[in-house]
């Protein structure tokens, strides 16, 4: 016959010793009706002291034969045990219940144990028992209850075992009456043996502990995000103080540079050993000072797109050799062709505010004069027409440390700022990439809405808990996801121009509710007086470029037809005439990040004037452009990524053009190039 036993925890503090537990001190719900294990593992961390409370429930009656029976119960405290042994009490002795004195041992029940004979043909088998009397009463309605606490140590190791506890069930009468008699272990009934002997199993898992942060990555080269002609970006790096960071840093370093008549287009070596901090502002996230680690990049806090090289130095002595990462000149169109790398930073901010300096030192060298590819880099003291054609010099990097912005502030709305007749302002939203950026968007939401032969003139309520990315270029600025943050939209980083509401919007369901920010149609002449309203969003820009979409769910709805004033607002779900009047739907926002100038750079040549439209556009645009004179031109459309992914050359006449290019989705750059010079225009195209 099998029982279960179920068991319901209650984390208790630490105590000096393990004290007996209370049945009568038991929270509510302690005790699981009728019986079983609750819950099914018990779940603990590694490598702690613990103590645990356990409430546990007897089965009130069981089946033998065509009887019921209601038992006492008694538990062989001498034989508890573990299969592998993953606790310990917390002194380090082994998991045992210490019968000479339960408060110095790790194990302590409800009550004291008893030293009971438990075979009847031998008066001196005993053993210790902690015993529970069935209290009788209603049948099936009043088990047995009792509590275990376990003051234990988890192992350091994570696994599951089993704690096996030894139970004795007995009789020593039939009925349920109270005053059950628990005298003896070994009653009989009928002439027979009225108990029965059974284990309890109960699953303990130790958690294994966390593993220790991945090492930081390393980085990726990225064309788009790499400044031209050269230098870092972001620049400068602005961080907030006291908190652990890991970035990406992108840089260029100069394709050619001059020497006297001579230009020269040379490799870059970055001296690793030499990084170093003016003020020592930031640190690696362990504590340790900034710093490049040689012997493994990995579990270091500063680390290159590359592996560095252990090279000579100085021509004079071999034995100077130093760590170097190393960058090649690409070689190809002078000028057009600049190293670019990365350096990914994994550190801990100063409390303090404060600028500081990084500073870089770099070997400039070249191996032989032009511009050809595969420039040899396996010196860095190579010599030219018998001179050293090296140069040592140091590059510096501004980082900014300051407080952390003030919580994301409501916005207000305003007519001024708000697009008629309706939609989003800016639109789209362009912004940099990597940037902690406070901004504020307004919109206009449609005055009215024409559904069949009827015109009406809706309220609207956004779903805020349902604001989303499609891709994700934004964060909020403590690098949590973009969401809005109902508990307290002021430590958030969305912000709308009033408070939310908790609304019903399941009519079937008066329990399936959520947040709602609610603008009702302020009324007035028709068609000129839509709802308004703004979002500040407290964000920080991805480090990579491109196109998102930011979607919200709206909820259109009427409490009558007409347009006057004081539509009500307050239920979500009206009806009218008997039907639902209110409808889902979704407002998309397109937001870029991207490094493109949105500036017209004009040139003097023979292009005049040079624009594209629809911008952002659907999959199809048109450029238009404006001549002085006739002229041979190229029109190229080139992704962020530096890729060529449209050409167009003719002839054209002196005057205005018009050209029609299709495009997938992306951000373009728009090259217009004639002989005399060029001129570029931004692109963004939407799906």
């Amino acid at each position: 016959m099998r029982y279960l036993v179920f068991l319901s925890l209650v984390m208790g503090s630490l105590h000096a010793q393990c004290n007996m537990c209370d049945i009568n001190s038991a929270p509510a719900g302690a005790f699981p009706t009728p019986y079983g294990f609750n819950p099914a593992t018990l779940v603990l961390p590694s490598g702690k002291d613990t103590t645990v409370v356990i409430y546990f429930a007897f089965p009130d009656g069981i089946q033998s034969g065509g009887f019921t029976l209601y038992p006492n119960y008694a538990i062989w405290v001498d034989s508890l045990r573990l299969d592998i042994g993953l606790l310990t009490l917390q002194n380090g002795q082994p998991f045992a219940y210490n019968s000479s004195n339960p408060v110095a041992g790790g194990i302590h029940f409800d009550q004291m144990h008893r030293y009971k004979q438990y075979d009847p043909s031998d008066p001196n088998r005993k053993a210790n028992f902690v015993v529970y009397q069935n209290p009788g009463g209603t049948p099936g309605q009043s088990p047995p209850i009792g509590c275990m606490r376990l003051c234990v140590r988890t192992s350091s190791t994570g696994g599951v075992d089993t704690l096996r506890l030894k139970v004795r069930a007995f009789i020593s009468g039939l009925g349920d009456g109270p005053g059950k008699d628990t005298t003896s272990l070994i009653p009989m009934l009928f002439s027979s043996n009225a108990w029965l002997d059974t284990t309890f199993r109960y699953t303990i898992e130790v958690q294994s502990p966390p593993p220790p942060p991945p090492p930081p990555s390393v980085c990726v080269p990225n064309i788009s995000q790499s400044p031209m002609p050269y230098g870092f970006n972001p620049d400068p790096l602005i961080l907030y103080t006291g908190r652990n960071t890991t970035f990406t840093v992108y840089f260029t370093f100069s394709d050619s540079i001059r020497q006297g008549n001579i230009t020269l287009y040379p490799n870059y070596a970055i001296w690793v050993d030499s990084l170093r901090l003016d003020r020592g502002l930031i640190t690696l996230q362990n504590g340790l000072p900034f710093s490049y680690n040689p012997t493994n990049p990995a579990l270091g806090g500063v680390q290159f797109d590359q592996m560095h090289r252990y090279k000579q130095y100085d021509p004079n002595d071999p034995n100077r050799k130093a760590n170097f990462v190393v960058y090649q000149n690409p070689g190809g169109t002078p000028g057009q062709s600049p190293p670019i790398g990365c350096m990914q930073l994994s550190v801990r901010t100063s409390s303090m505010v404060g600028i500081d300096t990084l500073r870089l030192k770099v070997r400039i060298f070249i191996s032989a004069l032009g511009d050809g590819l595969n420039k040899d880099t396996t010196s860095l003291i190579p010599r030219l027409f018998g001179s050293n054609t090296w140069l040592d010099t140091t590059f510096r990097y501004t980082i900014v440390v300051m407080s952390p912005p003030p919580p994301c502030s409501a916005c207000m709305s305003s007519s001024g700022q708000t697009p008629v007749p309706y939609g989003f302002n800016p639109d789209p939203l362009i912004l940099p990439p990597s940037r902690d950026t406070s901004l504020t968007v307004h919109f206009a939401l449609p005055d009215a809405m024409v559904i069949g032969s009827i015109t009406i003139y809706p309220n609207y309520a956004i779903w805020v808990d349902d604001l989303r990315l499609d891709i994700g270029l934004l964060t909020l600025q403590n690098g949590q996801p973009f969401a809005y943050y109902s508990a307290d939209p002021a430590q958030g980083g969305i912000r709308f121009d009033q408070m939310h509401r908790y609304k019903q919007y399941d009519p079937n369901d008066p329990n399936r509710k959520a947040n709602f920010v609610v603008y009702q149609n302020p009324g007035g002449t028709p068609g000129q007086s839509p709802p308004i309203g703004c979002m500040r969003l407290c964000v920080r820009t991805s480090s990579t470029g491109g196109v998102d979409t930011l979607r919200l769910k709206v909820r259109a709805f009427i409490s009558g037809l007409g347009d006057g004033p004081n539509k009500d607002t307050t239920s979500l779900i009206p009806m009218f005439l008997g039907s639902n009047a209110w409808i889902d739907t979704t407002f998309r926002y397109t937001i870029i990040v991207t490094t493109v100038s949105t500036a017209l750079e004009k040139s003097s040549g023979a292009v005049q004037a040079f624009s594209v439209s629809p911008n952002p556009a659907i999959y199809e645009a048109v450029a238009r452009f404006s001549l002085v004179q006739p002229t041979a031109l190229v029109l190229r459309a080139v992704a962020v990524d530096g890729r060529e992914v449209y050409r167009h050359a003719g002839s054209y006449a002196a005057g205005v053009h018009t050209h029609s290019l299709s495009l997938p989705a992306g951000i373009y750059t728009l090259l217009l190039e004639t002989p005399a010079g060029s001129v570029r225009q931004k692109l963004v195209v939407v799906e």
